[in-house]
Order: structure tokens, then C-alpha cells, then sequence
């Protein structure tokens, strides 16, 4: 045995015990945690590498190879797999060469504020959240694995654990048909891809129809170009924040706004507001009040109105609003692209109010007199 090896040589600490673990041999339908296992490690392998490398596009060559394990023996008693690189692999990412070492720790984090908390950790990806539901599947009641399992502070991952966090999390996230504004990135064939939001966080994305995917690529070259693209999808909100967790399918794709629109940032945090956004109030606000919403503001861009305040409103539309000394103006529009306009004269408490406008100019025009200038 090489030192290279011997240094290889129960590289990941882990043990399985209780129920069918506690007997001569290993229970085969546990091999398939160990393979779960092995894909946390890889995961956490790309997401310490994309943290490392934010602009990238796609990872190293051959990346999975440099942190795939090799189960080598089983111990008796209480299981603990041996667990070693893999023998033929020499070359490992240049600028992280400890890369699986790092992978491994931020797995055993990972479980530790499992145990210790009921909860994932907040930077872990959608990709490793889907394997951690699945890890333990076939488990007895009885049964568990042990993180660290020869340190000081081992971290044992039970089958109520299991329970109580699968509980947790089916408390925390919903399924929303909804529309999103943002950027793609890292498009792949596989079906694949990053969404940046409206504040610029990732979200790991998936579409099912290979028919979307030139739409996709038509509008991935224009995020390309910094311009904001919107995505007509199903993805996962969790039900208390509404930060949207994973893209779950793509239904429709197209370009929201030049990369140069003054307003298009803004609208795009609108549309990343989560149901409840007000105080456990507030509807999502989606694609059709928004469009209209842009389209009024760069009419208002063309001829001088002034800068308007932006807001959504708790119906799910938005709302535009100009605020002077002596008056407050209001346009808003619903989700069905219909106008409402509103005016108080703050001197007089004179007020004038027109609903249900269909055509945007018009609505433009109705409150031009009061905000012109």
C-alpha cells in the first residue's frame, strides 16, 4: 500500500447502526444510502467549486472523478464502511486540491444542523436537498447513520430525525404556477439550468419538454447580454419566507426588458415577492400587471412625467405613484391589464377617481394632467 494510499484510507467517517445494521454483514438494500451518500458528496463538491468560481459556465473536466469514493471494506459490528478515493484518480482540481475533504465536511455540517436544528442549512442546493429527503428511505425505526462517527462530536442522523425534518419541510415549501423575472444561466442539454432572480440569487432549475429548450436558448443568450428574461413556470416557494427554492418545469420563456431599462430592476423584485409578502398578506404578482406596468412607465420615460414610486399591491397588481406638496397621483393596474387612476388634490381634498381603463395610453393620458411637468 502506497502512502498515497494509506492517506486515502477512510477518508469519509461514517457509520450505520441499529436494527439490520447491528448483525454480520452488510444489509443489502443499504447500499443504496451509501450511494446517496456518495451523490451529497458531489453536490457539495460543485457548489464549494461554483462559490469558488461564481462567473463560470460549466465545471472541470472529469470533475465528478475527483470526489468519487470506493467502498473497500466493511467493519464488523456496528457498520462502518471504509470509504476511499478512487485509486486510479491522480488529478485533482488545481486551485481546491482538498476538494473532497471540503465535500465531506460540508456534508457533515449539513446533517449536524439537521440533528441540532430541524432544518437544512441556508446555503445548501436544491440538488443536495432532494438526496437528503431520500437518505434513510429504507431505515428501520431503530436504525441511523453517525456522521463523524469517531470524533469527539459525533452526529447521529436517527429515523425520527428523519421523520421530524420531512415533517418540517413539507410545512415549509409549496408548489406555485407562477411567473419569475431574472437571468439563466448554465443552460444545459440535460434539461438543466441556474435562474437568478430578481436579487440576483441562484435557483436550480429543470424543464421536462425538450420543445422549450431552443425558447431557453434564445433567451439565455440574452441574459447573456444582461438583459431580463421572464420564465412562465412551476416551481417550490417556501410557504413562510416565498423565496422560491427550485424551478420544477418551464412552460414559456421570453424577454422581459432591455438590459438598459431604468425600470425593469424593480419590476423584477416585484415579481420575486412571495404570496403573504405583507404581513401574511399580499398576492403574487405576476407577469401581466408587470408587462403593463412597463410599458405605462417607459411612455412615461418618453415624455417627462417624472419618476414615480413603484409598489405592488395587496391584490397582486402594481402601483404607481407620484407625491408632491400639494398632491398625490395614482395609477395602478390589476391582473387583468386594466387601469385605475387616482388623484387627490392635497390643498383643496378635492379627489378624482376612474377605474377599468383597458388601454394603457388612455390610462397614461387620464392622470397626464396632474403629473405632467
Amino acid at each position: 500500500m502506497t502512502d498515497g494510499e494509506t492517506e486515502a484510507r477512510g477518508i469519509a467517517d461514517i457509520r450505520f447502526s441499529g436494527g439490520r445494521y447491528d448483525k454480520i454483514g452488510f444489509p443489502l438494500d443499504g447500499i443504496d444510502d451509501l450511494h446517496k451518500y456518495q451523490r451529497l458528496v458531489i453536490e457539495a463538491a460543485k457548489k464549494i467549486w461554483y462559490d469558488k468560481h461564481p462567473k463560470a459556465h460549466r465545471l472541470p473536466s472529469n470533475f465528478n472523478e475527483t470526489v468519487r469514493l470506493r467502498l473497500t471494506v466493511v467493519e464488523k459490528g456496528s457498520v462502518v464502511p471504509v470509504l476511499e478515493r478512487e485509486p486510479d484518480v491522480q488529478q485533482r482540481i488545481k486551485d481546491i486540491p482538498d476538494l473532497l475533504d471540503l465535500s465531506i465536511a460540508y456534508v457533515d455540517d449539513a446533517f449536524a444542523t439537521i440533528v441540532s436544528k430541524v432544518e437544512l442549512p441556508d446555503d445548501m442546493p436544491e440538488s443536495m436537498t432532494s438526496i437528503v429527503k431520500l437518505f434513510g428511505g429504507y431505515w428501520q425505526e431503530n436504525e441511523r447513520a453517525v456522521f463523524r462517527s469517531s470524533s469527539a462530536e459525533p452526529v447521529t442522523y436517527t429515523f425520527a430525525r428523519r421523520k421530524e425534518l420531512l415533517a418540517a419541510l413539507a410545512a415549509e415549501n409549496q408548489e406555485v404556477r407562477g411567473t419569475l423575472i431574472g437571468k439563466i444561466r448554465m443552460l444545459d442539454s440535460t434539461k438543466e439550468f441556474i435562474f437568478l432572480d430578481g436579487k440576483e440569487r441562484p435557483i436550480n432549475g429543470h424543464f421536462s419538454e425538450g420543445s422549450i429548450f431552443d425558447e431557453l436558448h434564445e433567451v439565455h443568450k440574452l441574459s447573456e447580454s444582461a438583459d431580463l428574461i421572464w420564465l412562465e413556470c412551476k416551481f417550490i416557494a417556501n410557504a413562510l419566507s416565498g423565496e422560491v427554492s427550485k424551478i420544477e418545469d418551464v412552460y414559456d420563456a421570453g424577454q422581459f426588458a432591455l438590459s438598459s431599462n431604468p425600470w425593469a430592476p424593480r419590476l423584477a423584485e416585484l415579481a420575486a415577492y412571495p404570496k403573504g409578502w405583507l404581513d401574511g398578506e399580499g398576492d403574487r404578482v405576476d407577469i401581466v400587471p408587470i408587462s403593463a406596468a412597463l410599458a405605462v412607465l417607459d411612455l412615461i420615460t418618453e415624455r417627462g412625467y417624472g419618476t414615480p414610486s413603484i409598489f405592488a399591491d395587496v391584490e397582486g397588481g402594481v402601483r404607481m405613484e407620484w407625491l408632491t406638496d400639494v398632491s398625490h397621483t395614482v395609477l395602478s393596474v390589476d391582473n387583468d391589464s386594466l387601469f385605475t387612476t387616482y388623484h387627490l388634490n392635497l390643498e383643496t381634498g378635492e379627489e378624482d377617481y376612474v377605474e377599468k381603463i383597458k388601454v394603457y395610453r388612455d390610462a397614461l393620458k387620464a392622470v397626464s394632467r396632474y403629473i405632467h411637468g
